[in-house]
């Protein structure tokens, strides 16, 4: 076995994960609880705590496809594994919606591109990995 198969099916491994997929469910729901609660826009402090939990599924994702490689798609399990690059792909999608949103601060802001305005309703999709 090489190393990032250990690493993958360790059980320190399933377990870290499982309480960040866990923590990040809770933090969606103070996130969106706050959104509601405060129209103005959400706080850098979020967005870093957003980008952390994006990285750690991306890692966790890039473990998975080293260790599997074309067994993650074809094992008993491979709807569960389009399920999470679908969720990472959303995630990395809503950082990239997130940065053109700061560059276009200055220039009239997102809602100067059309089909960007509701993007944020896909940190909802990632509850689906609980």
């Amino acid at each position: 076995d090489t190393f990032m198969k250990r690493l993958a099916q360790h059980q320190a491994f399933e377990a870290f994960f499982a309480l960040v997929v866990v923590s990040n469910a809770v933090f969606i729901g103070i996130d969106v609880n706050y959104s509601v609660s405060h129209p103005e826009p959400r706080p850098r402090s979020f967005q870093v705590v957003q980008y952390t939990y994006t990285a750690l599924f991306c890692f966790e994702l890039l473990v998975r496809l080293i260790a599997l490689k074309w067994k993650f798609f074809w094992s008993d399990d491979w709807m569960w594994s389009c399920l999470d690059v679908f969720i990472v792909l959303t995630s990395l999608w809503e950082v990239a919606v997130d940065v053109m949103a700061m560059v276009y601060e200055g220039n009239g802001g997102i809602d100067t591109i059309s089909g960007l305005t509701n993007m944020k309703s896909f940190r909802i999709i990632r509850l689906t990995r609980l």
